[in-house]
């Protein structure tokens, strides 16, 4: 038996390195890589039993084509040939009739190995198919980032060790996050408070010093009634603010009508609530110096870095909800 290291290929930021035992050309089992800075040798459990997927009897290995009508699950095998045979012949009968933007390619990010999730381009390029920009959920949340942060650049997740106060914003980490859970968990045993804001008290909620239910869908008035506070309160950085933000007299204005009082009959999150992350954050330095950000932006984010960017001290982390 031998071991090889390699890494795992989902769309997931983590990129856990993996220990797998290999015996006469199959792998036996895998582990995670316990020099891994991140993962630290824990993987999460559909990757920690990805030996039953490689080798299991339901894997789809070979081409499959739908008799009768949809949503009657009834399939046959079908070779090789033949699958190419009927697609093509689709394609070039869309083509005839319609011309080649009529093909369009809906691409996902199941695998992510270059060679895997590119392989397609240089096909439906020379096709002249229709093209997008990704897949259908990241380009939007990437356009919203870029446009009201700027470069979506990260910073080092174990600087969330070092953090005092921690805002989990609709992110069940410990399902869907567990490795940044763990270095959550560090900063709570130095004494770091964790909020966390959710419809749904999941496991995450069910460890934070302060548990928020909302009502679903008004994450947004909450938000804006956080900002209304640090702006009423004289919570904000003016230097910041007009050295790195555009915009912010049209924002100040559109604050005026998200007092507490209504952003309670909103989402039901008691007026005084609203206030109180703030008497936490005081101390806290900017959230975009050393605090873990994720990949979809919310409001709070932006009011967050509005209220604190002091040098001192250790910095807020809000934690936020992703794809």
């Amino acid at each position: 038996m031998i071991q090889r290291k390699t890494v795992c290929p989902h769309d997931c930021p983590d990129t856990c390195s993996i220990i797998a035992k290999v015996e006469d050309g199959k792998v036996v089992s895998t582990k995670g890589d316990p020099a891994h800075p991140f993962t630290r040798g824990a993987l999460c459990s559909k990757v920690l039993r990805y030996r039953e997927r490689i080798y299991s009897p339901d894997r789809l290995l070979y081409p499959m084509r739908r008799m009768g009508e949809k949503g009657e699950g009834r399939f046959e095998r079908i070779s090789w040939e033949e699958a190419l045979d009927e697609i093509t012949a689709r394609l070039k009968q869309a083509i005839s009739l319609h011309g080649s933007e009529t093909v369009y390619c809906f691409q996902g990010s199941g695998n992510m190995g270059i060679i895997q999730m590119n392989a397609h381009f240089p096909f439906f390029h020379k096709l002249g198919a229709s093209r997008g920009r990704g897949n259908l959920c990241s380009p939007a949340a990437d356009v919203g980032w870029n446009y009201t942060v700027g470069a979506m650049v990260g910073s080092r997740p174990e600087s969330v060790a070092k953090t005092d106060l921690l805002i989990v914003w609709g992110s069940n980490m410990a399902s869907s996050n567990m490795h940044m859970l763990a270095f959550f968990k560090e900063a709570k045993k130095q004494g770091a408070q964790m909020i966390v804001i959710d419809p749904y008290k999941n496991r995450t909620a069910k460890q934070a010093d302060w548990y928020v239910p909302i009502r679903p869908g008004t994450d947004a008035a909450l938000a804006l009634g956080m900002m209304y506070v640090l702006v009423a309160e004289d919570l904000i950085d003016p230097a910041y603010i007009a050295a790195y933000t555009i915009g912010f007299p049209e924002l100040e204005q559109s604050l005026s009508t998200y007092t507490p009082k209504r952003v309670e009959e909103i989402t039901g999150v008691p007026a005084e609530h609203v206030q109180r992350p703030f008497g936490w954050a005081l101390g806290c330095r900017a959230a975009g110096e050393e605090a873990w950000q994720s990949e979809r932006l919310l409001a709070y984010q932006v009011s967050l870095e509005l209220s604190t960017s002091r040098e001192e001290g250790p910095s807020c982390s809000p934690q936020m909800r992703s794809q």
